[in-house]
């Protein structure tokens, strides 16, 4: 199997085992060749809550993956529980060219990548991932102590699919994501509101103008989303309704499903090009954010301080 360098935001019950954890994207100038494409600049608020994070080497990469993984460790050491950290080799880890989410070249191939993912999900680095040593450990391990490990590392059971496959949320595996310390309930609080506020920025009456104009053109070609947030919003929505449960669609539901995503994603971006969508929408979410960040300055210093605090 392999790991992806992704994104540093993750939710729970789903998220990846430790060992396969998603990362930021890299900026450009990374080694090896060929060259990651450049981000975004991040917003004030993506910066305090560890979202502005960016590597751009295989050391800063594996490094990062060291410092969660001895948190998680530690975590499991508090409850009585050996765990061994996973952590890639530098000379393991590559970066894998490919179509970047977001792109022209990723648009027309796979739309949002929901129904029709890339292969990987992209461009991203990546690495070879071997046995889990703590996996190993849970089989020698009685039915019951199993049950105690996985609680520990994943949390309780939130969710039953109709397949058997089963949702966690919380316990040692989201520590790295969250505050340490004294205040960390908290802090945890300081961290869901910001994460909330990013959630529905797209819904501030700032942004009516130039949404108005995207909106046009995509009534223009047919479709009646109010901005690029709700388009894909929309076929999130759908696929969730679709597989809930655990149950999968035929075939011939997900080529469907698959064909209207992209031609959908296809006319967002050809609309946000058209209408010059993308910098004034995003000067104003530069705003919002340092609004947020002004009237907040101490929690959320506070919040970044125990984000990075290091395991105990």
């Amino acid at each position: 199997m392999r790991s992806r360098v992704l994104s540093a935001c993750t939710n729970g019950g789903d998220e990846p085992k430790p060992d396969d954890r998603a990362l930021p994207a890299p900026t450009q100038g990374a080694t090896p060749t060929p060259t990651p494409p450049p981000r975004p600049e991040p917003g004030p608020l993506d910066a305090y809550l560890g979202l502005a994070e960016v590597f751009e080497s295989p050391e800063e990469i594996a490094a990062y993956v060291a410092g969660r993984e001895n948190v998680v460790a530690t975590c499991m050491a508090e409850q009585g529980f050996d765990y061994t950290p996973v952590v890639p080799k530098v000379d393991e880890i590559e970066y894998i060219d490919g179509p970047t989410p977001g792109t022209r070249e990723f648009v027309d191939q796979y739309g949002y990548g929901l129904w029709r993912p890339a292969p990987g999900g992209g461009a991203g680095y990546m690495w070879s991932r071997g046995s889990n040593p703590n996996f190993d450990r849970v089989e020698t391990m009685s039915e019951a102590e199993g049950e105690a490990y996985e609680l520990a590392l994943w949390g309780p059971v939130t969710e039953v699919g109709a397949d058997g496959s089963v949702g966690r949320d919380g316990g040692c595996s989201e520590q790295p994501d969250s505050p340490r310390g004294a205040d960390a309930a908290w802090l945890i609080g300081v961290q869901e509101e910001a994460i909330a506020f990013l959630a529905a920025l797209d819904q501030d009456t700032r942004f009516v103008e130039v949404d108005a104009a995207w909106a046009s053109c995509m009534a223009d070609v047919g479709f009646a989303e109010r901005s690029p947030a709700a388009a894909e919003q929309r076929i999130w929505d759908d696929y969730q309704a679709l597989v809930a449960g655990g149950t999968w669609p035929e075939n011939d539901v997900v080529a469907e499903r698959a064909d209207e995503e992209r031609r959908l994603a296809v006319a967002d971006m050809d609309c946000r090009e058209a209408t010059d969508w993308t910098a004034p929408h995003r000067a104003i979410e530069i705003t919002l954010q340092q609004e947020y960040v002004d009237a907040h300055r101490a929690d959320l210093e506070a919040l970044a301080a125990a984000l990075t605090a290091p395991a105990s």
